[in-house]
């Protein structure tokens, strides 16, 4: 049935009528009350379609376009000039392209430009953005970028149009300024300072399974293996580093942690924001002395949105939908990994083998998120992320060149966590989260190395953690601002620990009789955490901002119990609009839990907690033409150290308590000095951009008042990055590594004489005296991405080592005498990861 014009128009219509979100058949009978001959058929328009747009400023056949548009259909002129609602033909998609600026004319780059319909751009460093739109539609755009007046501009596409945008800056409050000398930055964060590496920047750059560390450790002040994803900031300890998701500490933040840990849990593409907080955070971070790394997750869309990809190491899926006016919305994504390649990268045969099947080197991640606002003071987010291992085999996996026979390995964790975020007024906001934490770990196998070692593991762990915390912000004027929290934490498991080693191996015992080593360990944590701050900035002129906290930290356990004072202070001197001077100082403190004791070495109780103090110094500085340049200067000294056990020749091992090179380093503190520099900017030539770390660093275990030089220390690194935008479609990112060899431990051996004859006798040199070769590594990844009306298809192949270099990560040593009486010692170099390819799919619709 066709719908005429009425001949009597409505006197009154009413004005919600022409408000966001209406049925699209009451706004066509709308403008035909204000005289606009509008002719529709009840089959094409049908009650179910809605409107979801503010018309502002628009004239009466603008808006009828732009109805239209949202549902596929268009005006055609009629007799008598009657416009007729028909279905739309299949358009003419043209490439528009645009620049944004902010008012004094300086490109604006990570601006998200998106149409009503959904179609998305993010400018570039030159502020250049294109969108593939119909040509001869009418669209609004919207430019978004924290920090800035979102921006609206209407017009209608045709071909070879260029439109320029311009951003009006908001007026920054005081507790929105970053102060802290050490944040870097990974995603966009409002008003910190320019990121590394932005969102559009990781989502092109070579990282195995999409997984987010792989980009933290290109940033400076990183150290870490080529194949495993944990690394250390600033010469500390990976479990030195506090991991927040959402504000929830991830106790465990690691795939296949019991095989060198070659994934994270984070999928890049459900993170939103990273920031890397290497020296000199704040209060409200703590009972952690190497750093922090703090994500949060992406915001969910307020409309149904969905992909999924998959590649040679992993599939993965993500889903996400509003609901309630747009004041609810959901995410739930899944990614499950293989390492099917690594394998027959390492093990050709592994893949074709009879008992193949009865192998399993699997992992599985999936977060999910809820979120929902009362209304404008209250709002409440629940989230949730599950990781499941499980790893079977029964000959030798991936890197480890050992005989191992039926080893397992499952781990499967759980977090919950809700957060209620109250703010009666612009001058104060409060946030209450509760988590419930389940964490479960599982080592089962059996080691034969030819007559040297044999190993069997149980080893059980099953942890369980509750947490409360309270945490407000308070902006008392333009000039004055406080933040607090307070918390607690119960900590209760069970650890189950049985081995029997038998080791015969000279390293460990020269001579003498065979060494047996029987442990049988049964404990029931059961610790009490709790913590306080409290924060107070200052603007003490309009360039300089002050903060200064104090933070209490306290332990408790069956009788025993531990606090800390950690008074700290930071200031920010804002010398120019182009240049800050960061500096900070304070005291860290670190306690030990019992997901970081190692049983396996006999450790049963916890350590007293450690000490550090910080000092830094960063200067940030834009130039005119662009480039960005970060100087960091940063001294970090542990006063009170603790025990450790590492493996100080062969880092890749399935069983490390196992090896001959397990030792006992009984430090009294530790030093870490050094200094970094960033440089980012675009490179002459259409669409290349770039950046490049360099940084000098030095950092010593100290041992009987001796520097000794951690396992991963070096001394020289650089990193560096090369984008090339060849087109709208294709892109193609070159990164790059080098740091100076790890230090080792040297080995030399005498012969020695018994009942039997000649024997070599061993002796370790002094420890890490010795360096390996340095490291290098250049990895590619080309991208192709293809719009289509109703999403875009990415394909992407990567190669991880281009040039397939040999880089010594592990040493091993054999011992003999030959026919002359003199011993010889053969020395086995093992390298790290060869040349890798992979080659995935993504659609987004």
């Amino acid at each position: 049935m066709w719908h005429a014009p009425s001949s009597v128009p409505f006197t009154d219509p009413p004005e919600t009528v022409a408000a966001a979100d209406q049925p699209l058949l009451e706004v066509l009978r709308w403008l035909q009350s204000r005289g606009l001959p509008v002719m529709f058929s009840s089959r094409l328009v049908s009650k179910k379609m809605r409107v979801a747009f503010d018309f502002g400023n628009l004239t009466d056949r603008q808006i009828l376009d732009l109805v239209l548009q949202a549902h596929g259909l268009r005006v055609q002129v009629g007799p008598g000039g009657a416009l007729m609602v028909v279905r739309e033909a299949e358009p003419n998609w043209i490439e528009l392209s645009g620049q944004v600026k902010d008012v004094n004319g300086t490109p604006l780059n990570r601006v998200r430009i998106t149409t009503l319909d959904g179609d998305t751009s993010v400018s570039d460093e030159r502020g250049s953005f294109i969108l593939r739109l119909p040509e001869g539609s009418y669209v609004t755009l919207m430019a978004q970028l924290e920090g800035y007046y979102l921006m609206r501009s209407e017009f209608a596409v045709s071909q070879d149009q260029h439109i320029d945008l311009s951003m009006t800056p908001i007026p920054t409050l005081i507790e929105e300024i970053v102060v802290m000398p050490s944040q870097v930055a990974l995603l966009d964060r409002e008003n910190a300072p320019p990121p590394l590496l932005s969102s559009e920047e990781i989502d092109v750059l070579p990282r195995i399974a999409d997984d987010l560390y792989r980009a933290l450790s290109r940033l400076p002040g990183t150290a870490g293996g080529d194949i495993s994803a944990k690394f250390s900031v600033r010469g500390g300890l990976p479990n030195e580093v506090l991991v927040l998701l959402d504000d929830q500490e991830i106790y465990e933040p690691y795939h296949l942690r019991d095989l060198l840990s070659v994934f994270s849990v984070f999928d890049s593409r459900t993170i939103g924001e990273v920031n890397l907080l290497a020296s000199g955070y704040s209060v409200n971070y703590g009972d952690r002395l190497g750093g922090v790394v703090e994500m949060h997750t992406v915001q969910p869309q307020e409309k149904l949105s969905a992909e999924a990809g998959s590649s040679f190491f992993h599939k993965r899926g993500m889903v996400t939908d509003g609901f309630a006016d747009g004041r609810g919305a959901w995410f739930i994504s899944i990614r499950e990994g293989f390492l099917d390649l690594l394998r027959a990268v390492s093990n050709p045969n592994g893949l074709i083998r009879q008992d193949a099947e009865d192998e399993s080197f699997r992992f599985m991640d999936a977060q999910a998120k809820f979120q929902f606002h009362f209304n404008s003071a209250w709002s409440f987010a629940l989230n949730a992320l599950k990781v499941t291992d499980e790893i079977k085999f029964s000959d030798q996996p991936l890197m480890f060149k050992r005989d191992i026979q039926d080893a397992q390995f499952d781990a499967e964790d759980l977090y919950l966590w809700t957060r209620l975020q109250f703010q009666p007024s612009d001058d104060l906001s409060m946030e209450l989260q509760l988590s419930n934490v389940t964490l479960n770990r599982q080592r089962t196998g059996s080691q034969l190395r030819d007559d040297l070692t044999t190993f069997h593991v149980d080893d059980q762990r099953d942890y369980k953690v509750q947490e409360l915390k309270l945490s407000g912000t308070w902006t008392a004027s333009d000039h004055q601002w406080v933040k607090w929290g307070v918390g607690g934490r119960r900590f209760d498991g069970s650890i189950h620990y049985k081995n029997d080693l038998f080791q015969t191996s000279p390293l460990v015992i020269g001579l003498a009789e065979p060494q047996i080593t029987q442990r049988s360990i049964h404990l029931s944590p059961d610790l009490r955490q709790s913590h306080a701050y409290m924060a107070y900035r200052l603007r003490l002129a309009h360039q300089i901002i002050m903060e200064a906290g104090l933070r209490w930290d306290q332990q408790r356990e069956s009788g025993r119990t531990d606090h800390q004072w950690s008074p700290r202070w930071m200031l920010l001197w804002q010398a120019s609009d182009r240049t800050a001077v960061r500096t900070a100082w304070g005291q860290y403190h670190q306690s030990q839990g019992f997901e970081h004791l190692q049983v396996e070495d006999g450790m049963t109780q916890r350590q007293a907690p450690q000490a550090s103090e910080h000092r830094v110094i960063a200067l940030e500085h834009r130039f005119a033409s662009g480039p960005e340049l970060r100087l960091d200067f940063y001294q970090r000294q542990v006063d009170q150290g603790a025990s450790r056990y590492e493996n100080g020749l062969n880092p890749v091992a399935l069983f490390p308590e196992s090896e001959p090179d397990r030792w006992l380093i009984r430090a009294d503190g530790a030093r870490s000095e050094g200094v970094e520099l960033h440089v980012k900017g675009d490179l002459p030539g259409r669409g290349l951009s770039g950046w490049l770390g360099y940084a000098y660093a030095e950092t010593y275990d100290i041992v009987d008042g001796q520097d000794i030089a951690r396992n991963w220390d070096q001394r020289q690194a650089a990193h560096f990055g090369l984008n090339f935008a060849i087109n709208a479609r294709w892109d193609l990112t070159l990164s790059g590594e080098y740091h100076t060899g790890w230090p080792t431990t040297g080995v030399r051996a005498t012969a020695e004489p018994t009942d039997d004859g000649l024997k070599p006798l061993p002796e370790l040199e002094p420890r890490n005296a010795q360096r390996l070769p340095d490291f290098k590594r250049i990895d590619m990844r080309l991208s192709y991405a293809t719009i289509y009306p109703h999403g875009t298809l990415n394909f992407f192949l990567e190669v991880a080592n281009l040039l397939n270099e040999n880089n010594p990560c592990c040493v091993s040593y054999q011992f003999g005498i030959d026919e002359s009486g003199e011993v010889v010692i053969d020395r086995d170099v093992d390298d790290w990861m060869p040349l890798i390819p992979s080659f995935g799919v993504t659609f987004r619709y």
